[in-house]
């Protein structure tokens, strides 16, 4: 609803340029006869009148709403990052926010309106009665995107911002919201934050209580030798809690450290206090004895502007008192319980050394079944047959349908014309086998081994890198019985045989494996998307 000023009122709008000066104490002086004696302002928590002249050598955020807000909508939040940020500031001598309520036309009289909307905030407000006064500084500003407007100045009235939008994405450790103040504070690269850079806002200490910890407290640097999950919850119930549950019992149970710091970053236009409430009232009946941040305006902003929490809770990984992933719980989703310490590096770092110590033989010899042509049963194959051999390894799941078994029947007849010391196994990655997987595996004309749930297993964990694996996949490996690739499938429909006996770059393979993984997941529709993982020299140590 657009803002209705009187029609008799003849205001020119203000110029407001960065660096050029205001005059603010006359922008909130009345000019009206019958106000002379009412240049004054109030406390919105105590109503005890301040005289506008004591803005003179202050930072001084104008801030102007439309009220009423719509509750469940952008001026919500709005009005909620204000206000938490009006009580942060309050106790500093050397800032004042005033509020400049503009009523709506139908509220303009209903004075419980704007006294209940007031309550929200602590600074200094232009009164209910003078709204001549707040007419006028409102229609001053020209326009008031989603009813909010406003400027900040300096001590000197000098602009120090045209817009006070900024103020909406930061806390009061912002001060003074200069350019370089703002450019320092959201700054967005995570690597390497300290738990204090992260955690402590402008407060030197910080305690972290425990619920159900029998009222235990702990200062923030005592967690600096830990292992934590530092949980972003921003959705108001906490939705990903027996998720990260079930992660503390399977660490538990491997006897793995794990400390769990629960922070609720309401900005959705939540209540902060109450979301806590309702967080701490979950954890209780779970039993669950989680760290609890207590709310802190800038430690949350900050939070909100390292880590897209808007697009869904996330799990911070802090490892030595270093932030060292953001995406811990998307790691746990995509590949698995398992993948203690969820970070994406540490992954790509045990799954090189796992395939690097791999050989064709120690992958196979768990089998109890025998090898076999798939088409004739009785030509059988000894594992160390395929020694001094290239070798490609098919796995898949006969019982879904193997959208290339017909691509590599064909790869496979016009490499074996070409490299006569080629051979190509299957392994079946089902549990059971139908009469009509059987049928599939007897269509095949290369070597088959025989069903066996513990060759599977073993195969399916070593190989497979994502979650999301469907139904097949090719693996090569070398005459000395090394991996060479884990990307041969992607590699033969696009290169075509020339390219084979390939060797790949194990790490840039695994690499790629995994960002299909997140790929396949929300986050690929991210605003920010997934930072390249294979950073140049970083996993220059990996060798093959």
């Amino acid at each position: 609803m657009k803002p209705v000023y009187p029609d008799d009122m003849e205001v020119v709008p203000i110029t407001i340029k960065k660096g050029e000066y205001i005059d603010v104490i006359s922008l909130l002086s009345s000019n009206k006869s019958s106000d002379a004696n009412s240049n004054y302002l109030l406390r919105s928590k105590s109503f005890d009148q301040v005289q506008v002249e004591s803005l003179k050598g202050k930072y001084v955020c104008l801030c102007c709403f439309v009220v009423p807000v719509v509750f469940d909508g952008c001026q919500a939040c709005l009005a909620q990052s204000f206000s938490q940020l009006s009580h942060e500031l309050s106790s500093r001598n050397d800032f004042e926010m005033v509020l400049v309520i503009k009523m709506k036309q139908p509220w303009k009289d209903e004075k419980g309106v704007f006294d209940h909307f007031m309550s929200a905030f602590n600074c200094l407000v232009v009164p209910y009665e003078h709204a001549f006064q707040r007419d006028k500084i409102c229609m001053s500003l020209k326009r008031l995107s989603f009813g909010l407007g406003g400027f900040i100045v300096d001590p000197n009235q000098n602009v120090v911002q045209e817009h006070i939008w900024c103020l909406h994405h930061c806390g009061g450790g912002a001060f003074p919201f200069t350019d370089d103040k703002l450019l320092l504070y959201f700054n967005r690269n995570w690597e390497g934050k300290s738990i204090e850079e992260l955690l402590l806002g402008d407060s030197s200490s910080l305690l972290l209580r425990k619920v159900n910890g029998q009222a235990e407290k702990i200062c923030i640097s005592a967690l600096k030798t830990k292992f934590v999950v530092l949980y972003l919850c921003a959705n108001g119930w906490g939705a990903d809690i027996p998720l990260l549950e079930k992660v503390c019992q399977h660490c538990e149970t491997l006897g793995h450290e794990l400390e769990i710091v629960f922070t609720c970053i309401p900005y959705q236009g939540y209540n902060p206090e109450v979301f806590q409430e309702v967080i701490e009232s979950v954890l209780k009946k779970r039993g669950l004895s989680w760290w609890i941040l207590p709310f802190n305006n800038t430690t949350c902003h900050r939070l909100n502007e390292l880590f897209p929490v808007e697009l869904g809770d996330m799990f911070v990984i802090i490892s030595h008192g270093e932030c060292v992933e953001p995406y811990g719980k998307e790691v746990i989703l995509n590949l698995g319980i398992d993948t203690y310490p969820f970070t994406r590096d540490s992954f790509i770092r045990n799954t090189f050394k796992r395939l690097n110590e791999l050989s064709l033989e120690s992958l196979l010899e768990r089998s109890t079944g025998n090898i076999h042509r798939g088409n004739d049963p009785d030509a059988q194959l000894s594992v160390t047959s395929l020694r001094g051999k290239n070798v490609l390894l098919y796995v898949g799941r006969v019982e879904k349908r193997l959208m290339h078994l017909a691509d590599v029947k064909k790869w496979y007849n016009e490499i074996k014309e070409r490299i006569p010391d080629f051979e190509l196994l299957f392994v079946p990655l089902d549990t059971s086998i139908s009469k009509e997987g059987a049928e599939r595996m007897l269509s095949m004309p290369w070597f088959v081994c025989s069903s066996d749930p513990a060759l599977s297993e073993f195969v399916a964990a070593t190989l497979i890198i994502s979650e999301y694996f469907q139904a097949e996949d090719l693996f090569a490996f070398g005459p000395n019985g090394r991996i060479c690739s884990i990307d041969v499938l992607h590699i033969l429909c696009w290169k075509g045989i020339s390219s084979f006996p390939y060797v790949g770059d194990l790490v840039e393979e695994i690499c790629s494996k995994l960002e299909e993984s997140f790929d396949n997941d929300y986050l690929s529709e991210m605003a920010w998307g997934i930072p390249s993982l294979l950073r140049i020299g970083k996993y220059g140590d990996l060798k093959i």
